[in-house]
């Protein structure tokens, strides 16, 4: 009798030990994925604004591509 009052004891310290495992990892997990919430929306903060102005920037690239091209044309085939 106290040899199985020994094994059961055992037993349950045993899957102690793995329960708590289970849950450091568990939380370890859960902390490296609230950081990495963290790190995603502190970079996408201004990302709106910064798609914005890089779109106005290849519209001007464009735009002063385009009047380069006709500054360059010959004078009979520019437009009157």
């Amino acid at each position: 009798m106290v040899q199985n009052i020994h094994q059961r004891i055992a037993a349950l310290e045993s899957e102690n030990i793995r329960l708590r495992a289970a849950v450091m990892l568990r939380d370890s997990e859960l902390a490296f994925s609230r950081q990495d919430c963290a790190d995603l929306a502190a970079a996408s903060a201004g990302l709106p604004r910064r798609i914005e102005l890089a779109r106005r920037v290849d519209s001007l690239a464009e735009r002063l591509q385009s009047l380069l091209r006709e500054k360059h044309r010959p004078a009979e085939r520019r437009p009157a």
